[in-house]
């Protein structure tokens, strides 16, 4: 693929202030087009701000990373069909797999002297995963939530045809309990 950027550096060395936009275009993986992302950076007060537009109108993210101090940060996404199928391992008979996703997720957290864990909060309103004829959709959103070492997922459903997926899991340090 290809970057390109205008990035400029106002302020004093020792407290710079990054503004520009970055882009990434023509990216191929696995033989996959991968569409374009965008990213607009505009900085004020010490904090940075950020907008973009990841795999086309996958993801539309905003958030906040303070530049000073405990560097404090939060990004929202909202999913809009994001192909996450583009990631995704083959399916073993070789089939084109399709799997997208709609919902929200927040990621936040601080870079400061002594890192905080990330926290994620994230619900799935839609998924669908397509494949050799198959099509699997959940009837109810997924839940997720991260922080630090503790995992959740709840609610986690694909259904489609004779096929009903059900799961949920809690971990814990080093345990971990799935059901489903």
């Amino acid at each position: 693929g290809k970057l390109t950027g205008v990035l400029q550096i106002d302020n004093t060395l020792m407290s710079p202030e990054p503004h520009g936009r970055i882009s990434i275009y023509d990216s191929r993986y696995r033989d996959k087009a991968i569409p374009d992302s965008n990213f607009t950076l505009k900085t004020k007060d010490g904090v940075l701000h950020v907008d973009a537009g990841i795999l086309d109108t996958g993801a539309a993210v905003t958030g906040t990373l303070g530049l000073w101090g405990d560097q404090p940060y939060r990004f929202n996404a909202k999913l809009a069909q994001l192909p996450v199928h583009l990631i995704s391992p083959e399916p073993a008979d070789g089939s084109p797999l399709g799997a997208l996703a709609t919902g929200i997720a927040t990621i936040r957290g601080d870079f400061g002297e002594v890192w905080s864990p990330v926290s994620v909060d994230a619900r799935l309103d839609a998924v669908e995963i397509n494949w050799g004829g198959h099509t699997l959709t959940n009837n109810q959103p997924w839940q997720l939530r991260v922080d630090g070492k503790r995992s959740e997922f709840r609610d986690v459903n694909l259904s489609g045809g004779a096929t009903k997926i059900f799961v949920e899991g809690l971990s814990e340090r080093q345990s971990l309990e799935i059901s489903g």
